[in-house]
């Protein structure tokens, strides 16, 4: 017997529709207010981005505040422990004059297109975090998408 598999992931329909987005937003109204919306939205954008972003997008006003200022500090502070994928890079002084070639190790399934640099001192008034400050600087790419899309409203 021959078995032959479909190459493309098979979408269900419902993933296309505004069902699957309310269904999406309550849940994560369902959740804890703060870090575990936070964990909720993180693993979201991980396995779907396209939702996430839909989410995120039709709903600014009330996601921001978890994926940034104010949910963000403790989400840094817990950062080691409620890590799953990597979303950014972080460079230490020890690579000094070797950036190039951690550069070169980064392997994003996507091409990055917008870089946020920092120092990591005194994130938020919580001081030095070394790598747990990324998801300040993955919140601050949201921020952005918050301006274009007033700018186009206005």
């Amino acid at each position: 017997m021959v078995m032959a598999f479909q190459t493309d992931p098979i979408v269900p329909p419902y993933f296309l529709t505004t069902d699957h987005r309310q269904r999406c937003l309550a849940q994560l109204r369902s959740k804890s207010p703060g870090l575990e919306q936070y964990i909720y939205l993180s693993g979201l954008k991980e396995r779907d981005p396209n939702t996430f972003y839909e989410v995120l997008l039709g709903n600014m006003l009330e996601i921001i505040p978890i994926l940034y200022t104010p949910t963000v500090g403790d989400a840094c502070s817990k950062y080691s422990h409620i890590w799953r994928r990597p979303e950014g890079l972080y460079v230490s002084i020890e690579h000094k004059g070797r950036i190039r070639d951690v550069l070169k190790t980064w392997h994003s399934s996507a091409a990055s297109r917008i870089a946020v640099v920092t120092d990591g001192s005194r994130i938020l008034g919580l001081g030095d975090l070394g790598a747990n400050g990324l998801p300040i600087s993955i919140g601050k790419l949201y921020v952005p998408v918050r301006s274009m899309i007033s700018s186009t409203v206005s």
